[in-house]
């Protein structure tokens, strides 16, 4: 691995310093200088610093991240995309807190007074589930905003928002488990086998499993951003794609006679992202974590090693063609994990199960209305 390149428009006159060639003194005058006229973008700017020749400002070139802080830091580009499909979310939770766990939790709290003392539980685990729900809610109209924000520094604070939300997510959900392991425990016929009876109750302990997997990942990132490019944390993020597109597969699948038409349609969103996530990994191999977990850092706090690979290369062997050598000798050295593409194939499978899901679905719901109309 090639030395980390220097950030020139954010690093400190120490940083600069261990540049080749460069000592504390010309540092000095580096940070002046820029504090003076502005950010550095070529060596033709750091050529303008006392002490430095043309010459020597290319020779430091090669040791340079050269990005300048005023492309990424005043302006984003608004996701209208990804603004929709995180509507998804709250749309999601609130139909799922008012059709089915709030009536539940109804139906628990009024058997209790009825004097039925063993679904004190069930108040505790909806109850908790409502809570997940609510926190949910108010987590996708966060990361709606932060999708439409043109500017980073709050698209940042909506970010920590959604990221605080996990936590009170994941902290409800763990009461909702102990509530479960409290049911299996000591009320349920079958002890714990009841768990494994009850496909709904499968999906919900599968899917709290997925979420700590996803974001407790990005929140180690948030915290310590050099662990972007921690290869286990990039594994145990993948394991929970791996996970939640089955899961959500089949949560589609068993409810599908149960949900609205519409709830089902707007599934076909994460159903193509799952096909999309599932044909990139197939064909390149690639996990997204990187990507996901460093997106709303800071600028100066994120590691991005494949851009300085790729300015190192570019630096060191500009040939589009011998590029391409290098790449087909690299893979062969290296060749894609098999086992990774077989998971990844369970992700693509998920989202075609999820489309198919609801176009049956809603071939059946055409149907059954033409028919209604032609018995009429």
């Amino acid at each position: 691995m090639p030395k980390p390149l220097i950030r020139i428009n954010y690093a400190t006159p120490d940083e600069i310093a261990t540049l080749h060639g460069v000592g504390k003194v010309l540092a000095n005058r580096i940070v002046e200088f820029r504090k003076t006229n502005g950010y550095f973008s070529s060596p033709d700017d750091l050529a303008k610093v006392d002490g430095i020749s043309i010459k020597f400002a290319i020779m430091l070139s090669v040791q340079i991240d050269w990005q300048v802080p005023s492309i990424d830091e005043n302006t984003k580009e608004q996701d209208w995309g990804g603004a929709l499909y995180v509507a998804l979310l709250p749309i999601t939770a609130l139909w799922l807190l008012f059709n089915k766990i709030l009536p539940n939790l109804n139906q628990d709290i009024e058997g209790y007074q009825l004097g039925y003392s063993k679904l004190w539980v069930w108040i505790w685990v909806d109850a908790s589930i409502s809570m997940i729900l609510i926190s949910e809610t108010i987590r996708g109209v966060v990361l709606i905003l932060r999708e439409i924000s043109n500017r980073p520094s709050l698209a940042r604070i909506f970010h920590k928002a959604h990221l605080i939300l996990v936590g009170v997510s994941v902290v409800f959900a763990i009461s909702s488990g102990l509530g479960h392991a409290t049911y299996y425990q000591f009320y349920a016929k079958n002890g714990w086998g009841t768990l494994l009876n009850n496909p709904r109750y499968m999906v919900g302990l599968l899917g709290g499993i997925a979420m700590g997997l996803t974001f407790g990942p990005q929140l180690l990132v948030y915290k310590y951003p050099k662990l972007a490019q921690n290869s286990i944390l990039a594994t145990i993020f993948d394991t929970s794609i791996i996970i939640s597109a089955p899961v959500h597969a089949f949560f589609i699948w068993i409810n599908r006679n149960e949900f609205p038409i519409w709830f089902l349609v707007i599934n076909i969103i994460p159903g193509i992202a799952y096909l999309f996530v599932g044909w990139i990994r197939l064909q390149y191999g690639k996990s997204f974590f990187s990507i996901i977990a460093t997106r709303w850092l800071p600028l100066e706090k994120s590691t991005d090693e494949t851009g300085g690979w790729i300015r190192w290369i570019n630096l060191r062997l500009p040939d589009t063609e011998q590029q391409k050598a290098l790449k087909q000798a690299l893979e062969t050295m290296y060749p894609p994990s098999k086992f990774r593409k077989a998971l990844s194939f369970i992700v693509f499978g998920a989202g075609g199960w999820i489309l198919s899901t609801v176009l049956g679905s809603v071939i059946d719901w055409l149907l059954q209305n033409w028919l209604d109309k032609l018995i009429r």
